[in-house]
């Protein structure tokens, strides 16, 4: 998946950099289905083994235990949300039902004074349909001598005729000196009654997870050094009748496929000795041979006096029930799960633009907290009258969603580049509303320009390359090959030869040509291959001035006109080497490409465009056909008006040094027009 390549490159990476090391790497990855899978990757180096020599990866299918993981998180966030809806009411009544006490809240929470009942029987108070149930069950938990019992809900009715639904967990207190009582837990779930009918499916749901993930238990007492495991846990190991007599962690630990077995073993050892909570996955091997994944959630107890007191574990075979599992999530908690801990923003808006809600991503991405963001509007994030905002209201609205690049505004001002998925949904009263998912792709912008601009220096390097092979082959490869024939026409036997004079003139010519070639390259090399340009503040009036001084009397000559304005712009923090050979270059190009119909007239002119400060240099000369020239106009050795003199290297050095300084050249001309030279340079 694409939002988990990046982290698992990264981790390789580690992998590859650390002889002997392994990482654990949890990715979504496509299946033969086109479904994305949770995968879990254990990449091991082993190029140091002369058996393997390379990367050891084994990987395991963890989606189901992911949504189990994540049902189950579900189902402690419900639980929780029921206590947290009533408040606790503690009652303590004798074996015969009579009051003994009762908590403030039991006034608070159902409106009466309980003081006025204390002797009275409780159950006298319950609701006619409800009392005979509660007594028996009552009457059942006294006789049966069981510690603690789950009762109701049941309805109880107070002074004014109110009738509030109860629930409680009874416990048998008598034998506790401190107590001497049973104790009724109870809570006022009325209210709870009432969303009977919006839980229903929900409570469907749980109730077929708990049928289907049969949950084994087993705990250790520490003070009695007692093990207890339920018949669930028992059948989910494969154990049967004696099998099950004086079990301990040695014997589970057995059953352990071997694996995992030391894995298991370092978890249970740390949780008993330090109680440090544990969730693990392993496998394990039944007698029977099979092979189950099964999942253990285990944590540990604490007396008051910090001494471990319980070590507590359930364990569900997950090896069938993940699937299943999957079935029964609760789309709104995990969409709400989601929603707090993703990474990328999300904005929930309605069509108007009115902001219903953002998650903490989001926030933080903008500079808003939750208050803050929750006044604004997504007016105030976007530019509605761009053409890209258009465009995508506009396909979103025919196809339900949008995924493209556009600009967010930050709450600082500036804008941040983000890739979003717009869709549009229904909420829970059947309203339209739209889901937005941000995320910020500055990096990504920053790595996408980055990789432009070495591909584009890349493509400059092999051209150059190009040419200087060219060169190499061509250029120097003729010199020396004159060379060559002169050495051997020369009448070594016979100095004195009258035709030895002549070859020595025409060695000498051969000579300068190679180096003259050879002087060309240098030059170009030194340009590229310095890194640190000295910049100072140069003046385009002064170096403009001395131009001329160099061209004036060619210039005179041809009756030419040249002229500049550098009013917009005049100075520039650049290399005054680099600007004096641009403008003398381009200048003198001017000059030597005139048209024999008409005199030079030459005009210089800087402004400022974006980042840029441009000078151009227009003339009014015999121009050129770019697009017969154009891909080759800035080539090393290319000339392409043969009556002129030239060798084909001005142009080149001059892109060669503009470049050098992290500028661009650009050029409009067409024959018998003139030619317009753009020279753009960082400001």
């Amino acid at each position: 998946h694409h939002e988990d390549l990046k982290a698992a490159i990264a981790k390789f990476a580690e992998v590859i950099l650390s002889p002997n090391s392994e990482k654990n790497i949890d990715v979504r990855m496509r299946n033969h289905k086109g479904k994305f899978v949770c995968i879990e990757l254990k990449a091991k180096n082993m190029f140091e083994s002369k058996y393997v020599q390379g990367i050891l990866v084994s990987l395991r299918d963890i989606t189901s235990r992911k949504k189990a993981e994540e049902i189950i998180s579900l189902s402690e966030q419900r639980f929780k949300g029921l206590v947290q809806s009533g408040s606790d009411m503690i009652w303590i009544i004798n074996e015969l039902g009579e009051l003994l006490y009762a908590s403030p809240t039991v006034q608070s929470v159902m409106g009466m004074d309980p003081s006025n009942k204390y002797g009275q029987n409780i159950f006298e108070q319950l609701y006619i349909e409800d009392g005979g149930q509660i007594r028996e069950q009552f009457l059942q938990f006294m006789i049966s001598g069981k510690k603690q019992i789950q009762a109701g809900p049941y309805r109880y009715i107070n002074d004014f005729g109110e009738i509030f639904w109860i629930e409680s967990t009874i416990t048998n207190f008598l034998h506790d000196p401190s107590i001497k009582g049973i104790v009724l837990n109870s809570k006022d779930v009325t209210e709870t009654k009432k969303l009977t009918e919006e839980l229903a499916i929900n409570t469907e749901r749980l109730k077929t997870a708990q049928k289907i993930a049969k949950l084994g238990y087993f705990e250790y007492d520490f003070q009695s050094d007692h093990f207890f495991f339920s018949e669930e846990f028992y059948q989910i190991l494969g154990l049967h009748g004696e099998e099950t007599n004086n079990m301990s962690f040695e014997k589970v630990e057995i059953l352990v496929h071997p694996k995992d077995r030391e894995l298991v073993k370092a978890r249970i050892s740390s949780a008993v000795k330090d109680l440090i909570d544990f969730n693990e996955e392993y496998r394990i091997l039944t007698k029977e041979g099979t092979e189950k994944v099964i999942l253990a959630i285990g944590a540990g107890v604490r007396n008051n006096a910090g001494k471990p007191e319980k070590f507590r574990v359930t364990m569900q075979d997950i090896t069938d029930s993940k699937i299943a599992l999957l079935a029964l999530q609760n789309l709104e908690g995990r969409f709400k799960s989601l929603f707090d801990n993703s990474i990328d923003g999300v904005i929930l808006s309605k069509e108007n633009g009115t902001i219903i809600s953002a998650n903490p991503s989001i926030c933080k991405m903008l500079g808003y907290t939750q208050s803050e963001i929750g006044l604004l509007k997504c007016h105030d994030l976007i530019d509605y009258d761009s053409d890209i905002i258009n465009n995508m209201m506009d396909v979103r609205s025919y196809n339900g969603s949008f995924i493209g690049e556009i600009l967010i505004k930050h709450n600082e001002g500036h804008l941040i580049p983000a890739e979003i998925t717009s869709m549009k949904m229904t909420d829970a009263e059947g309203e339209a509303c739209l889901s937005t998912i941000v995320r910020n792709i500055t990096e990504k912008k920053k790595i996408e320009e980055e990789q432009k601009a070495l591909t584009e220096e890349l493509l400059r390097n092999n051209q150059d390359l190009q040419q200087f092979s060219f060169i190499t082959s061509h250029n120097l490869r003729a010199p020396v090959a004159n060379l060559i024939s002169l050495l051997s026409l020369y009448n070594r036997q016979n100095p004195s030869d009258d035709f030895n004079p002549v070859l020595i003139e025409k060695f000498e010519e051969a000579t300068m040509q190679l180096n003259n070639t050879l002087k060309d390259l240098v030059n170009v090399l030194v340009i590229k291959s310095n890194n640190r340009i000295d910049k100072q503040t140069i003046s385009f009036t002064e170096t403009f001035k001395a131009a001329r001084l160099n061209v004036d009397n060619l210039l005179n000559e041809q009756n030419g006109i040249m002229e500049a304005d550098f009013s917009l712009v005049d100075e520039i923090q650049y290399n005054k080497i680099h600007i004096d050979s641009i403008f003398l270059n381009l200048v003198s190009n001017a000059i030597r490409y005139r048209s024999f119909e008409r005199s030079p007239h030459i005009k210089l002119k800087s402004y400022r465009q974006n980042e840029w400060v441009v000078v151009s240099f227009e003339d009014n000369g015999v121009g050129m056909d770019l697009k017969r020239y154009g891909d080759r106009l800035f080539g090393l050795y290319q000339r392409f008006h043969l009556s002129r003199e030239g060798k084909g290297l001005g142009l080149y050095m001059t892109k060669t040094q503009v470049m050098a300084m992290g500028g661009k050249i650009e050029v409009d001309s067409e024959p018998e027009k003139g030619t317009i030279f753009k020279v753009f340079f960082k400001s």
